[in-house]
């Protein structure tokens, strides 16, 4: 009698179309999940490459503008620890006012740490492609 009972409770439960709304919505968010996480991580990894480049040009041109000339002013050709900060301070504020006029997306993702960051590594990829040993002291 009991498997008479739970043989009618199925077929109840397999005709109704709640359970089967479930089932799909269940069988939808784990075949989406990994496509919208491959999505996003792709978003991500588009706005770093962008705020990336931007970096770069700040960078150069804080280089070109401000460090060279301090370097050439220098009798040892080398920039001072505070320099280099300012430097980096200038390279920020550069970047934060390209952003707002070109990208205030990214600057509205990415905070100050970010951006910080992101110049970091910018001085850092520009030394290791640096070719000459005065290149390689470029940017503090």
């Amino acid at each position: 009698m009991v498997l008479a009972d739970v043989g009618d409770v199925l077929r109840v439960v397999f005709a109704s179309e709640a359970f089967w709304g479930v089932v799909v919505s269940v069988v939808g968010f784990i075949w989406a999940l990994p496509r919208v996480r491959a999505w996003r991580d792709s978003v991500r990894e588009g706005w770093w490459s962008q705020l990336f480049d931007f970096a770069l040009q700040r960078v150069n041109h804080t280089y070109l503008i401000y460090v060279q000339e301090l370097k050439h002013a220098s009798a040892d050709g080398t920039i001072t620890t505070d320099e280099a900060r300012t430097a980096r301070e200038n390279t920020l504020q550069d970047l934060k006012t390209q952003l707002s006029a070109e990208a205030p997306s990214l600057l509205k993702h990415y905070g100050d740490d970010a951006l910080r960051l992101a110049i970091e590594l910018s001085v850092s990829w520009l030394k290791k492609q640096a070719v000459t040993p005065e290149a390689e002291d470029e940017l503090g």
